[in-house]
């Protein structure tokens, strides 16, 4: 047996040395997937013991990159979705009512701010869209639109309601942030205006207090809104 033991070694050695050149390349490709590759495969070869583990190492990453590729695909829909809610939903109206998701709203959901509210509309409407007819008047409508949101925005405050011609705005910033909307917006119009042959003119009214601010309406049918005096004057200023 003494006589034997240099061999036995020898073989054990290189018994040991054939185990760590198999498992070497699969250790290595654990720490390639623990680090983010997920794309990463080893050599489906050696015994048949190695075969499986290898063969079953390939198959987890496979299954692993699979899935967290749909998971990207899941993630970019509902940012996407997200996005497209905040068209109708603005999230600054979320971030007032301290909801994390639209999905977090619910009918009565309210809460009292001091907020600048103000409405705008362009003078005459009904008796121009008579004239201009629906498509002319729908494509007007959305241009001028799109000048008047540019402005409220850029001074921090968010559309809650169209309604026609009609905007109504928010300005959680206060009143001066309100007036410096209005002014970008009147200013705006010359350059509405010179695609026109009849020039237009809008009314502006602002006013600012404690209001509510939340959401009304039905089970089926739900409406962000502010509802308080502050409200009420300004649409009549």
């Amino acid at each position: 047996v003494v006589m034997m033991l240099p061999a036995i070694l020898s073989a054990t050695g290189k018994l040991a040395d054939a185990v760590m050149e198999r498992l070497t390349p699969l250790s290595e490709a654990i720490d390639e997937v623990t680090a983010g590759r997920l794309d990463m495969r080893v050599e489906e070869g050696g015994s048949r013991d190695f075969v499986k583990i290898s063969r079953g190492f390939n198959r987890m990453t496979e299954s692993l990159h699979a899935t967290m590729t749909n998971l990207d695909a899941r993630n970019h829909d509902l940012a996407e979705m997200n996005q497209a809610s905040s068209r109708f939903v603005p999230y600054q109206f979320l971030e007032l009512l301290r909801k994390e998701s639209i999905r977090d709203i619910h009918r009565g959901d309210q809460v009292q701010l001091e907020i600048a509210v103000m409405f705008a509309d362009i003078r005459d409407f009904t008796t121009m869209a008579e004239a201009m007819g629906p498509a002319a008047t729908f494509q007007f409508i959305n241009r001028y639109l799109g000048h008047m949101e540019r402005e409220i925005h850029q001074e921090g405050g968010f559309i809650n309601d169209f309604a026609g011609d009609g905007i109504m705005a928010l300005f959680h910033g206060g009143p001066d942030a309100a007036l410096r909307a209005a002014i970008g917006m009147l200013e705006q119009l010359p350059a509405i205006n010179a695609e026109r042959e009849e020039p237009i003119r809008i009314g502006i009214g602002i006013h600012t207090g404690p209001l509510m601010l939340g959401t009304i309406g039905g089970r089926q049918r739900l409406a962000c809104t502010v509802i308080g005096d502050v409200a009420n004057t300004a649409s009549r200023i």
